[in-house]
Parts: structure tokens; C-alpha cells; sequence
């Protein structure tokens, strides 16, 4: 069973055990060492943010999550909303969403790239939203993410074609792609 943030967590309520409201959940943590989410963030005052664990969940109904109300000092990861960059260091766009699974282990990443134009009457301008496996990350840094493009990699490979072309003693070039790292 694969578990998705806006489907399931965003802007579902949070409240104590004694069924007092404290807000609703606005992102997810992720603990970086054992590509883990870890749970959310809930809003609780103007410009102050908590948060809770999965083993702080008392009972979960349809759009509420009942927790046990205590301080931790440990940090961890915001992942939503994070730049993310390709290999190259160039801006991709931001995550968008995140599948996590039953163990709440990272799946896939959604990168949310912009938008597009497209000759299409009916959708001139249509978001482009990215899925990529948790396989083609490459590292956590403090502002963005760093993933492994395949787009970039495909391009690259194209301009090693036409440089082929032009020099006739390159022997065949070797494009080792693993497309198993993308959905």
C-alpha cells in the first residue's frame, strides 16, 4: 500500500488526546539516515511550528489525527517544498508531493517543474509535474535536493551522437543508462 502526502496527510486535523483542536498538518519531516518520513508538521501559533512522530498517534479517524502532546529536541529533514537540482546543478523545480509506503519509507519523489506551452487549443499552458524514485536522489543538501536527470543524461547522450558524426575515430560511444531508477 502506497501512502501520498496530499491524499492523505495535508490538512488533516491534529488534536490531543483530550479531543482538543491544535491545528492541521502542513508538511512532512524526513529523517535523512534511514530515507524515512518521520511524520508532520503542525501549525500551533502564528509562526510557530511543532511537530509529532508516527509514535505519537493515539488513534487516526477519517481526517483527524489524535496525538500524545510532548517535546522533542531531535532534528530532522523538511523535505516538502525543498528545490530540487540535477547533477549539473541546475534548478529542476520544488517537490510537489511524496509517496511513502506501509514502513513510511520514501518511494517517489513529485517535482513540480512549472509549466509547459503546448500547441493544444484546450491546454496552452499545462503543469508538468515529475515522478522520480528515491533511487535517482543523490543527495540531501540544507536548501534543495540533488537527483540524477534522466533528461539531462538522454541530451547528453544525443550531443556524444553528433560528435561521433563529425570525428570518424571515436569508436562506438557506451551509454550505460539505468532507467530502473525512474518510474
Amino acid at each position: 500500500m502506497v501512502l501520498n502526502f496530499l491524499r492523505d496527510f495535508q490538512a488533516k486535523k491534529v488534536q490531543t488526546e483530550k479531543k482538543e483542536d491544535i491545528w492541521i498538518i502542513l508538511w512532512l519531516l524526513f529523517y535523512i539516515d534511514y530515507q524515512k518520513v518521520v511524520w508532520c508538521i503542525y501549525k500551533k501559533w502564528f509562526l510557530q511550528y511543532r511537530y509529532f512522530l508516527f509514535d505519537d498517534v493515539l488513534s487516526q479517524e477519517k481526517n483527524t489525527f489524535f496525538i500524545l502532546e510532548k517535546d522533542s529536541s531531535q532534528e530532522f529533514y523538511e523535505i516538502c517544498w525543498k528545490w530540487v537540482k540535477n547533477q549539473d546543478w541546475k534548478y529542476i523545480g520544488y517537490i510537489y508531493d511524496l509517496d511513502i509506503n506501509v514502513v513510511h519509507k520514501l518511494l517517489h519523489i513529485y517535482i513540480d517543474t512549472w509549466y509547459d506551452f503546448s500547441l493544444d487549443r484546450k491546454n496552452l499552458i499545462k503543469r508538468k509535474i515529475i515522478k522520480i524514485s528515491v533511487k535517482a536522489i543523490l543527495a540531501y543538501e540544507k536548501d534543495f535536493i540533488i537527483i540524477e536527470d534522466k533528461q539531462t543524461i538522454k541530451e547528453n547522450k544525443k550531443t556524444l551522437e553528433n560528435i561521433r558524426k563529425v570525428f570518424i575515430n571515436i569508436p562506438e560511444p557506451n551509454y550505460n543508462l539505468n532507467f530502473k531508477k525512474y518510474e
